[in-house]
C-alpha cells in the first residue's frame, strides 16, 4: 500500500500536475485504482489526503531562544485588564490625566507590566509610560518608534551606582535626585564624570537633578556649564544658580527684588509697615502674579528677610497687604522647605496659593507629604478650585491621610457633591479625586460617589477599582 516513499512520489506528481509527472497510482494503491480510470488523478488525491492526515509529524527538538530583554515584572491581575482598556484606551483615555498617572505610579511600585496583548490596545498609555511599566513596554515602544526592529533594549529595572550611567534619562534622574538627599557631593561627581558624553536631552535632566540640596559646592560645576553647546542647559545652569544662596546670581536676583519693594503704611487704629511689589510696565495686569512667582519665587527665604532688615514673622505680616508678594513668600517657603511659614500663610488668608504653585511648571514639590499637610487646608477653601485636577500631578502621590480627611467632610466637597446633578461639573473632578485619596480612605469615596449619576462618577469608581487591584496585587 501507500508507504513513505510511494506517497513522496505522489505528492511530487500531484504538485507539478499529472500532465508533466504521471501518477503511479496503480503502484502506489496496489492496484486498488485502475490505470485507465479516468477519475484516477482524483481518487489518488483524495486517498492522499486522507492519507496526511493520519501521518504523525517528525518530532521537532526543543529549541532555546534567549529573550531579547529580560522583564521579571508580573502580569497585571486578570480583573485589571478590562479596567485599564476602558479607562486608558480610545477617545475615553487620556493618558496624561490624574488617573493614568496613578495607574503608572501604582504598576511602578507594585512592579507589575501589561499583558503583552494589550500594549498596542494601550499605545498612547504605554509610550507616554514606557519607564515605569517596564522592560516590555520599552521595547514595545522602541520597536515601534523606529523603521528597523532593534536588536537589544534599553532599560534597568534597579537604578544603582554600579548601573545608573546605564539606565533611562528619568531613571537617572531619579537616581541622582535621591543620592542628593544624603550625599550631594558625591551625586555631583556621578554627574561631573559622564557629563561630557551624553546628549542635551540627559545633560538638561541630570542638571534640573542636581536641584535638590544646593550649596556653594555646586557653583564652580553650575558655573562652567555657561558654556555649554545646549541652551536649555546654559538656561538650567543659571536658574540654579539663581537659588544658590551667595552666589553672584543670587545676590543679583535678590537686589533686583528688594528694588521693586515699596515700603508703605497701613492700618487704620494702628499703622504698621506694609510691603507692595511693583511691576515692570511691560508686565500686563493678568501677568503678574505668574512673572513674580517665576521671577522672585525662587530667592532663598532667609535671604529674602534679611534683606528687607525684618524678621520671617514681620515679613509675612508685612506682605498681607498685597496678595501677590503674599503668594511669592509661600513659594519661597515651600522652596526652603519652611512649611511651618507655609502653614501660616494659608491659614492666615492665602488659601489658595497651592494653586499658583501647582499651575506653575518651573516650581517643584520637594516633600509632596508634608508640603500637602501645610499647603492644602480644604476646611478654608469655599469651593473646590479647578486647578485640583493638576494637583495629582504636580504630588506624584496621594494626599496624607489627614489632609484627604479633610477634603472629604469639607464643606466645598459637600456642596459639589450636592450639586453635582445642577451643576454637571467636569467628571475629570471626581476621577482626580480618586487618586488623591489614599487607599484607606478608598471605600468612604465611594459612598459618597455612590448617589451620582453614571456620566459623573463612573470613570472614578472604575478608577478606585482599578488602583485597588493592582496594590493589592
Amino acid at each position: 500500500m501507500l508507504d513513505a516513499a510511494a506517497a513522496e512520489t505522489l505528492t511530487r506528481s500531484v504538485m507539478l500536475g499529472t500532465a508533466r509527472a504521471a501518477a503511479p497510482v496503480q503502484k502506489a494503491f496496489g492496484g486498488l485504482i485502475a490505470p485507465d480510470d479516468p477519475k484516477a488523478a482524483l481518487k489518488a488525491l483524495a486517498l492522499l489526503g486522507q492519507h496526511n492526515r493520519f501521518r504523525r509529524p517528525a518530532g521537532v527538538a526543543a529549541a532555546s531562544v534567549e529573550s531579547l530583554f529580560p522583564d521579571e515584572r508580573a502580569i497585571v491581575p486578570e480583573a485589571a485588564r478590562l479596567l485599564l482598556l476602558s479607562l486608558l484606551s480610545g477617545k475615553s483615555g487620556d493618558p496624561t490625566d490624574a488617573v493614568a498617572l496613578a495607574v503608572a505610579d501604582a504598576m511602578e511600585r507594585r512592579r507589575l507590566r501589561l499583558h503583552p496583548f494589550d500594549l498596542a490596545r494601550l499605545e498612547d498609555f504605554v509610550k507616554a509610560h514606557a519607564d515605569q511599566l517596564g522592560a516590555s513596554a520599552v521595547a514595545w515602544t522602541q520597536r515601534h518608534a523606529t523603521a528597523t526592529t532593534p536588536d537589544t533594549y534599553s532599560f534597568v529595572e534597579t537604578i544603582d551606582e554600579t548601573n545608573w550611567m546605564h539606565g533611562r534619562p528619568a531613571q537617572r534622574a531619579a537616581f541622582i535626585r535621591g543620592l542628593r538627599a544624603t550625599d550631594a557631593a558625591h551625586a555631583r561627581a556621578l554627574v561631573e564624570g559622564v557629563f561630557a558624553s551624553e546628549q542635551a536631552p540627559v545633560r538638561l535632566v541630570l542638571v534640573k537633578a542636581l536641584s535638590e540640596n544646593l550649596s556653594l559646592a555646586d557653583q564652580p560645576f553650575l558655573e562652567g556649564l555657561a558654556k555649554d553647546r545646549a541652551p536649555t542647559v546654559r538656561e538650567a545652569a543659571e536658574g540654579l544658580l539663581a537659588r544658590l544662596p551667595g552666589s553672584p546670581q543670587a545676590a543679583k536676583l535678590l537686589q533686583e527684588c528688594l528694588s521693586r519693594i515699596k515700603r508703605v503704611s497701613a492700618g487704620v487704629l494702628r499703622r504698621r509697615t506694609a510691603l507692595q511689589l511693583e511691576y515692570p510696565a511691560t508686565v500686563k495686569e493678568w501677568q503678574r502674579e505668574a512673572w513674580a512667582i517665576s521671577t522672585f519665587g525662587t530667592i532663598a527665604l532667609d535671604d529674602f528677610a534679611k534683606g528687607l532688615e525684618l524678621s520671617i514673622d514681620d515679613v509675612a505680616a508685612a506682605t498681607a497687604y498685597d496678595q501677590i508678594l503674599s503668594t511669592v513668600l509661600a513659594v519661597q517657603a515651600s522652596q526652603s522647605r519652611r512649611y511651618d511659614v507655609l502653614a501660616r500663610l494659608v491659614r492666615e488668608g492665602l488659601v489658595y496659593a497651592w494653586v499658583a504653585m501647582v499651575q506653575a511648571d518651573d516650581i517643584d514639590i520637594l516633600d509632596p507629604a508634608a508640603w500637602s499637610a501645610a499647603a492644602i487646608q480644604p476646611d478654608l477653601w469655599r469651593e473646590i478650585p479647578g486647578a485640583v485636577m493638576r494637583l495629582y500631578a504636580k504630588l506624584r502621590a496621594p494626599l496624607p491621610a489627614p489632609t484627604a480627611e479633610q477634603l472629604l467632610a469639607s464643606k466645598a466637597w459637600l456642596d459639589l457633591l450636592g450639586l453635582a446633578e445642577q451643576n454637571m461639573p467636569d467628571p475629570l473632578m471626581f476621577s482626580t479625586i480618586a487618586t488623591l485619596v489614599p487607599q484607606a480612605l478608598r471605600d468612604a469615596l465611594r459612598k459618597q460617589l455612590a448617589p451620582l449619576s453614571a456620566d459623573l462618577n463612573a470613570r472614578a469608581l472604575a478608577a478606585l477599582s482599578l488602583l485597588d487591584i493592582i496594590e493589592a496585587a
